[in-house]
């Protein structure tokens, strides 16, 4: 009988909802590290009720960190974190940060108007969550977890007002337009070289209020001088940071991680031991996927690894940087690259169209010959069509080695078929594009940025109603490869296949579909055949067979 009254107690106890809070409350948690022999990043954080705003309420969360330094975060939210369940915090509609004496700085998305949150884990990790089942002391939880590891309530009462957020910096940033140069340096010499490397020098802080006015909005930083210069700007950036960097550098909602991209997939992969397109399609689609999962040197896993590194204790935290593009010069191979894991591709631009169709008409027949916009197309549809059929991202870079009469509509028409990334290389050579040309086609993309509005990315993303589908593994041919598909000797254009049929038969059938179509003025995605394109939601796709033959299906 005794039992039984325990177990009804119990039972009793846990339908009792917690209080609801009122402005003014708060409680204090103490940190507990999973690992004791990792350095102590963070001491206590507290939580403080605001008054409610329609159907939300404001709260804030001042941390304090060993040695005494503090950052706060003030949320307009549905829940106040720690409180009344184990739902989270819901949506948010307003969010700031503060870091020591600096001032309170609001994020927000200059696209839509709504609040732009942290790149990392904002509502797990970020904001304490309590463990579910536990206790309660008035409306807040006992128990909970933060930035992966444990805290416990020390305190809590009533009767404590926020803090005065002072006179509020806002920034606007694009998350759907990410403009951006490659280093942290510029040349300093007067106009193109071509007899020498180019002399170079670290941008100036007036620089940085050129290159923002010029419509940049991305930035490498790489010493915390520099992050002083870049920080409270309109521009997302990255660093490596520092163990005194953890975990307020992950709260600034224009923080990216510690990586711009992951470089070259395709190029970097020795193709030569496969025997079939698909054995090499499978190859590159493994090694992206494993980089990723051993946490190598361009994986969006490398921000946790440098942070344990230099001592800081994740615990259950598997910290990933969300967006890490490869930046590729195979634009061919975007397919199977986003495949494999990677959030998007950023082409390595060297676009001149004279050579580009000497190639095709070399390799592929004499009948397929492009207009500037219409090559264009032609590259953009391969990384149009992976970025909506793995739902990632895509982008061009503009190189040195581009036609100077081509770059500004390289970078418009990206603009137009709904690129998010539009870069610059800058350093090595004739890969190198001058500084002040970097300007100047910033200029012209930010104008026509401001005189052309986009619709949603989603909707540019299924722009095209047509697809055109190589069979599987034939998508890789580039132009810089002429041993053959995937620069592979066996996958020589001039060897047949299983079917008897030779390669540059079904990747030409392929091409001449596109440029008939790019020469329509319609626009089209390439793919390849699949399920990833069949649920794509095309109207029609025209499918290339590996015996070269065509079927045309409507969806």
């Amino acid at each position: 009988m005794a039992i039984i009254t325990v177990l009804l107690a119990n039972t009793i106890a846990a339908a009792i909802p917690a209080p609801a809070p009122k402005p003014g409350d708060w409680a204090r948690y103490s940190f507990l590290a999973i690992r004791k022999d990792a350095k102590p990043s963070v001491e206590e954080l507290t939580i403080t009720v605001g008054p409610k705003q329609g159907n939300s309420r404001w709260w804030e969360m001042a941390v304090k960190k060993p040695g005494g330094s503090t950052f706060v975060v003030k949320a307009l939210s549905e829940r106040v974190p720690m409180v009344g369940s184990s739902d989270g915090i819901g949506r948010v509609a307003r969010y700031m940060f503060k870091d020591g004496a600096r001032p309170f700085i609001e994020y927000r998305d200059k696209t839509s108007g709504d609040v732009l949150l942290p790149a990392f884990d904002f509502r797990a990790q970020l904001v304490p969550n309590p463990v579910a089942g536990c206790s309660f002391e008035g409306a807040f939880a006992a128990t909970g977890t933060y930035l992966g590891n444990a805290i416990q309530l020390i305190e809590s009462d009533a009767g404590k007002p926020l803090a005065d957020t002072g006179e509020v910096k806002v920034l606007d940033l694009d998350p759907t337009l990410i403009v951006g140069t490659g280093r942290v340096f510029r040349d300093i010499d007067d106009g193109r070289v071509t007899d020498r490397n180019y002399n170079y020098r670290p941008f100036l802080p007036e620089e940085y209020d050129e290159l923002e006015a010029a419509g940049f909005n991305f930035f490498i930083v790489d010493t915390a001088e520099r992050e002083s210069m870049i920080r409270e700007r309109p521009a997302f950036y990255t660093k490596y940071p520092v163990f005194e960097d953890y975990p307020n550098i992950l709260y600034r909602g224009n923080y990216r991680g510690c990586i711009m991209f992951t470089d070259e997939p395709a190029i970097l992969t020795d193709f030569s031991a496969c025997r079939r397109p698909a054995d090499a399609s499978n190859l590159l689609r493994m090694v992206v996927a494993e980089s990723i999962a051993r946490r190598a040197a361009y994986s969006p896993r490398v921000l946790a690894v440098h942070w344990e590194q230099a001592g800081v204790g994740l615990g259950t935290w598997d910290l990933i940087q969300p967006d890490v593009p490869a930046w590729e010069a195979v634009y061919q191979a975007a397919w199977h690259e986003m495949e494999g894991g990677v959030s998007g591709v950023v082409h390595e631009g060297r676009y001149e169209l004279a050579m580009f169709n000497q190639i095709l008409k070399d390799r592929f027949g004499p009948e397929l010959e492009l207009t500037p916009e219409q090559m264009l197309a032609f590259h953009y549809a391969f990384l149009r069509g992976a970025a909506r059929c793995f739902g990632g991202t895509w982008g061009t870079s503009i190189y040195g080695q581009a036609d100077p009469a081509i770059s500004p509509l390289a970078m418009t028409k990206a603009y137009d078929m709904g690129a998010r990334y539009v870069w610059f290389w800058t350093s090595d050579h004739g890969h190198h594009m001058p500084y002040r040309e970097q300007l100047a086609l910033a200029r012209v993309l930010r104008d026509h940025a401001k005189a052309k509005p986009r619709p949603s990315m989603a909707d540019l993303l299924r722009g095209a109603r047509i697809a055109v589908a190589f069979p599987e593994g034939y998508i890789g041919w580039s132009e810089f490869w002429p041993n053959g598909i995937w620069n592979n000797e066996r996958l020589g254009f001039d060897k047949t296949n299983e079917k008897g049929v030779k390669y540059v038969a079904v990747v030409g059938a392929a091409l001449r579909q596109g440029v008939m179509l790019a020469r329509k003025g319609v626009q089209f995605d390439f793919v390849v055949d699949g399920e990833p394109a069949r649920k794509a939601g095309y109207e029609r796709i025209i499918r290339v067979l590996p015996d070269g033959t065509i079927r045309d299906e409507k969806r």
